[in-house]
């Protein structure tokens, strides 16, 4: 036989051996990493935290190169933003509980019931909740019913203290469906629950309209950009086109285009005068903390710029005017005191590069 057609078969095959091997960045693991107080454990995946290892097609949620990202977590109630669902962020009166496992440690979990409360919708007025997952994939729960599973219907974050948020769900639960990573928590109090159309994965008002995006939700005040939390309760997302000259900075200059952080949180209802504690987290960090004193000294000359990009996140400056402190999210407190997840973190050096570059979690088929 031709040696030269050897060879040329040698090579086809191959090259097909290699196509029906595992695909670049997938993952053959079974475990996943949760850190605690006792230091790093490997934890059998479960089901609802095993999508989350694959890099496959997008959920429509945020922006990648070829595929979707997904990104933050947010809850909103009839259409009003309440926040984002990341460690920092939850709110400070609300407690993990400790869930065994069957390597006998335990697991932080967070109950929903609580959540709603502790973000101060009134629980037993709720009529629905839309748990909304990758692809518009949901999950519709009565209100009756999150009360009756209060104890036990429950989410928590893939790396425990960090990571996206995900859902976990009692056996026998009233649902439609389940999902597995939140990409929307959408609560009814007062508006007329929306009706979901599994197969069109959309919701629709009781004329049969089409909502698009989050039901009620007001297109400007879609939680974008960086979330500002005045005593843990959410406030606003911080807008480029909707910032005020009166927040400019004294240092403000058309190639030093800064805004002023005392001025902006006097603009959106705090008092930074009375402020005793101001935070700075990117991600799952802590990368800036100043207790009462410390603020005092500084806040005059904290600035901030506004990143490029589609959702236009703060970089606050530091004292120096260069050291930088990429937020995805700012806390301040005055009247009420910081939860210590928050005080007890440990200032981590700003990340640079991008964390949001997480590829999107697959939902199973229905």
């Amino acid at each position: 036989m031709n040696h030269r057609f050897l060879a040329r078969l040698c090579t086809l095959g191959a090259a097909l051996s290699l196509a029906c091997g595992p695909s670049q960045g997938e993952t053959t693991s079974s475990a996943i990493t949760s850190v605690s107080a006792t230091g790093t454990e490997r934890v059998p995946a479960p089901p609802s935290a095993s999508a989350e290892a694959r890099t496959g097609r997008g959920t429509g949620q945020g922006q990648g190169q070829g595929q979707k990202r997904f990104g933050d977590s947010a809850a909103y109630v009839d259409g009003k933003a309440l926040g984002v669902l990341r460690y920092f962020e939850l709110p400070p009166d609300l407690k993990y509980f400790n869930y065994p496992l069957a390597n006998g440690k335990n697991a932080q979990r967070y109950r929903v019931a609580e959540y709603i409360e502790a973000v101060g919708v009134p629980l037993d007025k709720v009529k629905a909740v839309h748990f909304v997952g990758g692809r518009n994939r949901t999950a519709v729960v009565a209100g009756e019913e999150i009360r009756k599973q209060r104890d036990v219907l429950a989410f928590s974050f893939t790396r425990e203290t960090a990571g996206k948020a995900r859902m976990h769900w009692p056996p026998g639960i009233q649902s439609n469906t389940t999902i597995d990573a939140i990409v929307n928590l959408l609560i009814y109090v007062e508006r007329e629950v929306p009706t979901y159309d599994s197969k069109k994965k959309a919701f629709f008002d009781k004329e049969t309209k089409r909502f698009e995006g989050v039901p009620y939700a007001d297109p400007d005040a879609a939680i974008r950009g960086t979330r500002v939390y005045v005593d843990g309760v959410y406030q606003a997302s911080v807008k480029r086109k909707l910032l005020p000259d009166a927040v400019l900075s004294p240092r403000y200059s058309v190639t030093n285009p800064v805004f002023s952080v005392e001025k902006y949180l006097g603009w959106i209802g705090a008092k930074p005068q009375e402020t005793t504690t101001f935070a700075v987290v990117q991600g799952d960090s802590v990368v800036l903390r100043m207790d009462q004193k410390s603020w005092k000294t500084a806040n005059a000359s904290l600035d901030f710029l506004i990143s490029k990009g589609s959702e236009g996140r703060v970089i606050v400056l530091g004292e120096d005017g260069s050291t930088r402190f990429p937020a995805h999210s700012l806390h301040v407190f005055s009247k009420k005191k910081p939860h210590q997840r928050l005080l007890t973190a440990p200032i981590e050096p700003p990340n640079p590069g991008s964390e949001e570059a997480q590829p999107a979690p697959e939902e199973s088929p229905e």
